[in-house]
């Protein structure tokens, strides 16, 4: 998404970003609202076992791309910025429902339908306001989708490993063991934020 409005600062491998209007003030955050009509089902309670390895169930493949009906992005492209994700599930039946099962499934029918770029911790930066209620005529998902307003975001090391050119001559291991703390190793070699 374009990056108009928004201040990012980088110390080390945090980097801030804060959401500003013209002037350089703290704007409202934008936010997004869809509701996918029908029981909501699970991703991962309803997989098949085949030959061909696990695969969601017919009802959970049914229901995703009924949802894709109602779906429809109100962004150019899809998010790729920080979000929270509020998620309200209004279910049939009273009983035990598994709530992160029922997050996850949504997630992945959000980043199928264009609306997240990916459900990783960037870009979902927070679940705030995730909850199931009881609705016996109406059952329901109540999607928001609301930028953070100041995210703190921190970025992993990418390490690449490079094949050498040349075939080294074999080498004898040594079976000797390391003494060293491992911990102590990590912090040695990375300056860590915390």
């Amino acid at each position: 998404m374009e990056n108009e409005g928004v201040i990012i600062t980088q110390s080390g491998k945090i980097y801030t970003r804060q959401i500003v209007d013209e002037k350089g003030n703290r704007r409202k955050p934008r936010f997004w609202k869809y509701m996918i009509p029908g029981r909501p089902i699970t991703g991962k309670n309803s997989q098949q076992r085949t030959k061909y390895g696990i695969i969601p169930s017919k009802a959970y493949l049914a229901y995703s791309s009924s949802a894709m009906a109602y779906l429809e992005p109100q962004t150019e492209k899809p998010i790729d910025f920080p979000v929270n994700l509020s998620l309200e599930y209004y279910m049939p039946t009273i009983g035990d429902v598994d709530l992160a099962n029922l997050i996850n499934g949504t997630q992945d029918i959000l980043v199928k339908a264009g609306i997240l770029l990916d459900d990783r911790r960037d870009i979902v930066y927070s679940l705030d306001g995730c909850r199931v209620y009881y609705d016996k005529e109406r059952p329901r998902v109540e999607i928001t989708v609301m930028e953070v307003p100041y995210a703190i975001m921190f970025h992993d090391c990418v390490v690449k490993k490079v094949k050498p050119k040349v075939k080294p001559k074999s080498v004898k291991r040594s079976r000797k063991k390391v003494e060293q703390d491992p911990f102590e190793a990590l912090s040695e070699n990375q300056n860590l934020p915390f």
